[in-house]
């Protein structure tokens, strides 16, 4: 009985050796996990480019403003950046830009050595209206010796100042009969403009009459409905609007002049 009792414990024991060096063996052969080097994300390359940022509207001139941009990415053998903006303006789509003499425009601007792109910009405040704007902005690389190694220019999109003038506009007409010589007339007068209309006059011409009718003013913007009795336009088959005839407001150019209609009846 002791004999047999201890081949038992002997078997037992060679097999738990023989898990113990199994599971020895497979903590050799097991290769060792893995570690990543995280790779740095690449340096974003500034674009060569010229942008118009803001351009800010308004009625009065001190409140009229435009930012432009310039940016400028570091080339082979760069030492040193030069960025310059020079200012263009012009009255209207037909006109020639012409260059705008503005403090600290029209000067080079100068970055530091071997910094990896440029970026400036130039703000301009005081615009006139009605007038477009825009900077042509002129890039230079230079190398250490102050050689010129590459040039390029870009222009900007337009910053359009609009006309801050009031703007009278017949926005509608319509008529009713009142009796077989007369006629109801309903105008909607508007301001199209940016800038305030103050009193003005509206005429209503048929034929040789003439039915004039006032108006106590129009903010930017502002349209009124206003009534008018006059002669009926059935027999001339139209009728004369004139907005302003006394020409008392300030208006945006062009706009006053008489408007022909055919008879709403």
């Amino acid at each position: 009985m002791e004999r047999r009792m201890r081949r038992l414990l002997l078997t037992a024991g060679t097999v738990l050796a023989a898990f113990a060096g199994g599971s020895s063996a497979l903590a050799q052969t097991t290769p060792p996990p893995t570690t990543t080097t995280p790779v740095p994300a690449p340096t974003p390359v500034t674009p060569l480019r010229a942008t118009l940022d803001s351009c800010q509207t308004a009625l009065t001139t001190t409140d009229r403003s435009a930012v432009f941009s310039g940016s400028m990415p570091l080339v082979a053998k760069t030492w040193r950046m030069r960025m310059r903006f020079d200012l263009y303006s012009r009255r209207d789509s037909t006109a020639k830009w012409q260059r705008v003499e503005a403090p600290k425009w029209g000067i080079w601007h100068a970055s530091r050595p071997r910094v990896p792109g440029f970026v400036f910009s130039k703000v301009v405040d005081g615009l006139e209206a009605p007038a477009s704007y825009r900077a042509v902005v002129r890039f230079r690389w230079y190398d250490k010796v102050g050689a010129l190694v590459r040039s390029a220019q870009r222009t900007t999109k337009e910053c359009i100042e609009p006309d801050p003038r009031p703007d009278l506009r017949l926005s509608s007409l319509t008529a009713v009969a009142v009796s077989p010589s007369v006629a109801r007339y309903s105008l909607v007068v508007r301001n199209a403009g940016l800038g305030a209309a103050g009193p003005f006059g509206v005429l209503l011409v048929v034929g040789d009459r003439r039915t004039p009718i006032s108006i106590a003013g129009l903010a930017g913007g502002q349209q009124r409905l206003v009534t008018i009795d006059a002669p009926s336009c059935l027999a001339a088959g139209k009728l004369t609007i004139q907005l302003d005839p006394a020409n008392v407001v300030d208006e945006v150019a062009g706009r006053n002049v008489p408007i022909v209609r055919v008879c709403p009846l």
